[in-house]
């Protein structure tokens, strides 16, 4: 229940291991128990690991882009779409992240600066 602040250049694909940034990216969130049974506080790098019995549902997530408005920009939010991963998805998305996390430490995939909080937001 937190608002992260990523930027897919600045995070994402910033320092891939291929040298070679890529022109389009896909961006799938999937919400997992953290620890076994959900007993622990730190989801990091769990997608390594994940199985159905560790996915949950629930999570909302939204993107923001900027759109030209006469002479200035606003920001417009573009809401994630929803899905349920086949078995073969999920395990696709486990290896991945397995072989990013064990294989490419350092380089694109994980997350240089997962940032808490809204860009613009206050600390209250």
């Amino acid at each position: 229940n937190q608002v992260r602040n990523l930027g897919v250049n600045r995070d994402i694909t910033h320092n891939t291991a291929t040298g070679v940034v890529p022109t389009s990216v896909i961006i799938e969130l999937l919400a997992t128990l953290a620890g076994t049974g959900g007993s622990a506080t730190d989801c990091k790098n769990s997608a390594a690991a994940v199985s159905t019995a560790t996915t949950v549902p629930g999570m909302v997530a939204y993107g923001t882009t900027l759109h030209p408005q006469g002479s200035d920009y606003v920001t417009v939010s573009i809401p994630f779409t929803p899905a349920t991963l086949s078995a073969g998805e999920l395990a696709s998305l486990s290896t991945q992240c397995a072989n990013i996390t064990g294989n490419l430490s350092g380089f694109f995939g994980i997350c240089a600066s997962c940032r808490m909080g809204a860009p613009g937001a206050s600390k209250q």
